[in-house]
């Protein structure tokens, strides 16, 4: 099972640099990452390893406003159309995906961050993609 962490910040200059110093401090390293903001807030999907460190360190100084869920981490295939036969799926099942990004693994192939939050549709489209032939991995 992967987690990713969504930070709650200000929406001004320098605190996506201040939530990586952070992390390079407790030497853990970004794997993917989402950053957009909305009025006043900003909102930072963080892929980490290790996650159990870096959640560890960002709750400690963001509190209530760093939370983790639980992710599905596709490895990607560098093809055209392979993104969208995976979202293909994903829509033929009707589930919703409210966040996404691209991210790395240690090894340094890409994958393909899901944030599903309904655990129903989660375990549906984890059984969807297995069935479809793509490899999910169960850490990072």
């Amino acid at each position: 099972m992967c987690k990713h962490i969504t930070l709650v910040l200000p929406n001004r200059p320098g605190e996506f640099h201040a939530s990586t110093k952070i992390l390079v401090a407790e030497s853990v390293n970004i794997l993917g990452f989402a950053l957009h903001s909305e009025g006043r807030a900003g909102f930072l999907n963080l892929l980490c390893s290790p996650h159990d460190k870096a959640f560890s360190a960002l709750s400690l100084v963001y509190k209530q406003f760093c939370v983790e869920r639980e992710v599905l981490v596709v490895k990607a295939d560098h093809h055209v159309g392979s993104l969208k036969a995976i979202l293909a799926l994903i829509e033929e099942a009707a589930i919703n995906l409210p966040t996404s990004y691209m991210a790395m693994t240690k090894e340094g192939s890409s994958s393909l961050v899901l944030e599903i939050r309904n655990e129903r549709d989660r375990t549906r489209t984890r059984d969807l993609l297995r069935e479809a032939g793509h490899e999910l991995l169960n850490s990072i």
